[in-house]
């Protein structure tokens, strides 16, 4: 990748550093929400990994108030999904998320 004008790194972490995601079913149905988070704001998703207590996204998305409608929409949507599930009420994850424009194929990696 030659153009890293619009690569961003984006990270969402469990409140208290606790859990976010307990099963397979749980991580799977993120899968879900960041493809439809992404189709909804024309946002390229290059990698995901999705672990028990965060999450790290690389994204091609044309400014930070792009980067921010994409996490807004994704954060709300996996909330939803997990207060009805689990019976609770309240955010998922920390109040914000990290993002960092990415500078070449080296931050690429290291992401």
């Amino acid at each position: 990748m030659k153009d890293f004008d619009n690569v961003w790194h984006v990270y969402l972490r469990g409140n208290f550093k606790n859990d976010m995601f307990y099963n397979q079913d749980d991580k799977i149905n993120v899968w879900n929400r960041l493809w439809l988070a992404a189709l909804s704001t024309g946002t390229q998703i290059l990698s995901a990994v999705i672990l028990d207590n965060h999450l790290h996204i690389n994204v091609i998305q044309s400014d930070d108030a792009g980067v921010s409608d994409f996490m807004h929409f994704f954060r709300l949507s996996i909330t939803q999904y997990h207060n009805h599930r689990y019976h609770v009420q309240g955010t998922l994850g920390t109040r914000t998320f990290g993002r960092a424009p990415l500078k070449g194929n080296e931050d690429l990696k290291d992401c």
